[in-house]
């Protein structure tokens, strides 16, 4: 199961038969595509435990923006390989500053926040996040645009302006 990509890093378990040796792949695939495992990003071997369990963590080259990583796992003894896994998903979950409104030139009382998560809820650090004002309309002033997220996953940002909504683009 993968919990989390991006950037160079793939995460995620191995839950399989116990004290065995295995070989996983990672893949990405443009969304669209009706084909999984178009480009492999990269291999990573791992052993399970007593209880058939491996955590694992992968650095791969970076993942191209917008495609979706999967993986499979090859049984080292058998030479059985697994389907493809299901595809690693992030998504971000407003923490904060929202809703709210200001004077014009003012900051906002609470920075824009959000939380990258993985399909899991899991928080998913290190992921870049770029704030956007709208592209017409009332507007923003963000300074910087851009951060990372924390170990819990979270990123925050301070504004002023009047923004009718700000949006993460990720």
């Amino acid at each position: 199961m993968l919990f989390g990509a991006n950037g160079t890093r793939v995460t995620g378990q191995l839950n399989c038969t116990p004290s065995t040796a295995f070989l996983l792949q990672f893949f990405s695939t443009p969304p669209s595509a009706t084909v999984q495992g178009r480009t492999l990003l990269g291999e990573l071997s791992v052993n399970t435990d007593a209880s058939g369990f491996a955590a694992f963590t992968a650095t791969v080259p970076a993942i191209p923006a917008g495609e979706v990583v999967t993986s499979t796992a090859s049984n080292l003894t058998t030479n059985d390989t697994s389907e493809f896994s299901a595809g690693a998903g992030m998504s971000l979950v407003a923490v904060s500053g929202t809703p709210q409104s200001t004077p014009a030139g003012s900051p906002f009382g609470a920075p824009l926040g959000v939380r990258a998560v993985d399909t899991r809820s899991q928080p998913i650090p290190g992921v870049t996040i770029t704030f956007a004002a709208p592209g017409s309309g009332a507007s923003a002033t963000l300074m910087p645009v851009s951060g990372v997220t924390d170990a819990a996953g979270a990123h925050s940002r301070r504004t002023s302006g009047i923004p009718v909504m700000l949006r993460p683009v990720r």
